[in-house]
Formats: C-alpha cells, structure tokens, sequence
C-alpha cells in the first residue's frame, strides 16, 4: 500500500470509528494475541498505528459495551451486523 492509499484508509477508518474505542491486536505466531490500547477512537488508533514498524499486521477491534442483555448467538454475530451503539464511546 502505498502512502496515498493510507491517507485515504486512515480517513476512512477515522470517519468509521469517530468516537467509538479500539484495540489493536498482532497475532502471534504461537496463536496467542497481543493486544495494544485502548485507543479513544480511530484517530487516536490512526496517529499509534504511523509509529509501528512497516510489515507489523495489525487488525483493530471496536470495543463492545460488556453490560447488556444478549443471548448467546449476539456473540458471534459479525461486525457488519452490529449496530454502533454496542460499541464503547468517548
């Protein structure tokens, strides 16, 4: 990727993530997870991520509120069916 195509990803993730927390995670290659924030938001996880090394892979996650009623299948639901206001604001 090069550095225009980061400019436009970060100002899409920014816009996407606009006061909802993150954390970053790195798969190890034990499978373990090493996890990295919280991050107030997509800009704050945007700035952290132009310090890390080229060749780090790197993959963000919302926070979910963890106080709510849900059953056991809205734990596995996937992202792009999760409404925002599951997600951690600032």
């Amino acid at each position: 990727m090069d550095w225009n195509d980061f400019e436009l990803e970060r100002e899409r993730f920014t816009n996407e993530y606009k006061n909802i927390s993150l954390v970053a995670y790195v798969s190890q290659p034990n499978q373990d997870l090493m996890l990295f924030g919280p991050f107030v938001d997509g800009a704050e996880a945007m700035e952290w991520m132009v310090t890390v090394p080229a060749g780090v892979q790197i993959s963000f996650v919302p926070l979910r509120r963890p106080f709510r009623n849900r059953v056991k299948d809205d734990f596995y639901l996937p992202r792009h069916m999760i409404a925002k206001d599951e997600y951690t604001t600032v």
